[in-house]
């Protein structure tokens, strides 16, 4: 028995680009196939045995002596077992399929992306962020800005060496390149997703650290060699803006902010019974819901983004300092409701969503400080002078 695939064979498997997985020359024309579907972590040089994160077991009958996999279908289905892990390993998927004595198995790193099949030469090269931003975006003084790429499995001796710069725009100093991180791939520890943070703040002490003391209106981000492939941030500072985060159509997590409008309401349900003519309150549950607006949308890449957001599984919203119990930055699951997102070519546009938090939040209690003696505004002598 053999596996067969009828799409373009690459080292790693784009999910979007999978298509039928075909066993031939079974040994029974119409007998059953046992097949055992298993999704491993693997990290290369590690000792220790792989991680299993996904295993099941199903049964085919043979037609003709073949069986035929949806194998693209079959991934699209585990998408969230199909993501980098925290060092951006890849997941490995192994097919097995046995029947009497004989046995074939199929196998393929494998990471979730719904990209377009002419976009996979440029995503397996080196230099190209794995984002669906358009190459200009705003970024906040407050927010949180990663960018994802992949390093390609090298087949030689050779350690490939990265740089990863940034070209910093000031607002009356001439731009300056600054080194942002050097990487060092040996051949085992290729085959990755690398994920670079490029948040303000990050640039902002890099040039801090220079002696400079210009304020940052922009920069761009890139690998050196690789400079047509840069990502611009222009900066804005608005603290009122919420920022949020989502796994792309290409897998890895892209940043987006809403600037419009910003609103929440508290829905609750009340259930009652009747006791002794006395209507009493049994159950009380509430749910907050937001609704968020992106602000003026003007150019189709922006609107591209905007839809990757509604499209995606796995969206967060962060959570600013003071919030959360913890008094730290952080990202909250959240479920998207309904959108709004209607547009038109060749005019302004704006996409607004509903939304709430995946999980219930924890109301804290009201900051305290050692306040002034109380005293009487001598304007208006009824109110309370804070």
């Amino acid at each position: 028995m053999t596996f067969e695939n009828t799409y373009e064979t690459l080292p790693v498997l784009l999910t979007g680009a999978a298509s039928i997985l075909t066993l031939t020359d079974t040994p029974i024309n119409n007998g059953i196939i046992n097949f055992d579907f298993r999704v491993i972590f693997l990290q290369p040089g590690n000792t220790r045995p792989p991680t299993t994160r996904l295993q099941t077991e199903f049964k085919l009958q043979a037609r003709m002596n073949r069986v035929d996999l949806k194998l693209k279908e079959m991934l699209q289905s585990i998408s969230q077992y199909l993501i980098p892990d925290s060092y951006g390993f890849l997941p490995q998927v192994i097919i097995s399929a046995e029947c009497q004595e004989e046995r074939a198995v199929w196998e393929s790193k494998v990471i979730f992306c719904e990209c377009d099949p002419s976009d996979i030469p440029a995503l397996s090269s080196i230099g190209r962020w794995w984002t669906i931003r358009p190459q200009k975006v705003r970024t906040f003084t407050h927010g949180e800005e990663e960018l994802a790429t992949f390093i390609p499995q090298t087949d030689t001796e050779e350690i490939l060496n990265l740089r990863v710069l940034s070209k910093v725009y000031f607002r009356f100093q001439t731009p300056h390149e600054v080194l942002l991180e050097t990487f060092e791939f040996v051949p085992l520890s290729s085959g990755r997703i690398l994920t670079i943070d490029c948040s303000y703040d990050t640039i902002q002490a890099l040039v801090s650290d220079l002696a400079f003391d210009d304020a940052i209106v922009a920069y761009d981000i890139y690998i050196e060699g690789h400079e047509q492939y840069a990502q611009r941030f222009i900066v804005h500072t608005n603290s009122m803006v919420k920022e949020f985060r989502f796994r792309n159509s290409l897998g890895t997590y892209d940043y987006i902010y809403a600037v419009g409008s910003q609103s929440q309401e508290l829905e609750t349900d009340v259930s009652t019974f009747i006791n002794s003519g006395h209507e009493a309150e049994l159950s009380n549950t509430s749910k907050m819901y937001f609704k968020s607006d992106s602000g003026y949308l003007d150019t189709a890449g922006q609107i591209r983004h905007w839809n990757n957001f509604l499209e995606s599984h796995e969206r967060y919203v962060l959570i600013k300092d003071g919030e959360t119990a913890t008094g730290d930055d952080s990202w909250r699951k959240i479920v998207v409701d309904e959108a709004e997102s209607k547009t038109k070519g060749h005019e302004l546009n704006n996409i607004t969503f509903k939304w709430h938090y995946a999980e219930n939040l924890n109301v804290r209690i009201a900051d305290r400080e050692l306040m002034p003696p109380y005293t009487l505004n001598r304007i208006h002598d009824d109110a309370p002078k804070f």
